[in-house]
């Protein structure tokens, strides 16, 4: 062995091995979407085009399926199920595309213990006839335990 061919040994042998911060960085970056992606089951606050009725709360609401009535529409976790004036004028009793995301809901999340619960977070504003069919159709979903959303009010001395 020559000297240079020494030197070239001695220093592969010196150095040290580096950690390749570009594939962790990666796949940080991608568990970071998966979890924003898959964060849509927390309880979503209200958003400003919803005016909810008031009313005095006993117990808190618990971690439920939300689903969003507005003037412009139905949607369920965030994602756009129907216009709301097309379901006004609908005759049906059924409302066909609430329906089928209550039912892939079930599919997505098994019922593990308890009754299926869905929670609606409606405008004041929201015609009855347009609640009733929205109940009608997810208790026909299989959701036995329905509830409203309201804002709390403090609840006066003597009342």
């Amino acid at each position: 062995m020559s000297a240079k061919e020494r030197r070239l040994l001695r220093a592969r042998k010196r150095a040290v091995p580096g950690l390749n911060l570009v594939s962790l960085m990666d796949i940080f970056t991608i568990l970071v979407f998966f979890l924003l992606v898959n964060s849509s089951d927390i309880q979503q606050p209200p958003s400003q085009l919803l005016t909810l009725p008031e009313a005095h709360v006993d117990t808190p609401v618990s971690n439920s399926l939300i689903l969003h009535i507005n003037s412009q529409g139905i949607s369920i976790q965030g994602r756009k199920i129907a216009q709301a004036a097309d379901l006004e004028n609908d005759a049906q009793a059924l409302i066909q595309p609430l329906f089928d995301e209550l039912t892939y809901q079930q599919q997505r999340h098994p019922l593990v213990e308890g009754e299926r619960t869905l929670t609606i977070m409606g405008d004041r504003a929201i015609p009855y006839k347009l609640l009733k069919k929205i109940m009608s159709t997810a208790t026909e979903a299989g959701y036995e335990a329905i509830s409203m959303v309201v804002i709390s009010q403090a609840v006066k001395d003597g009342q």
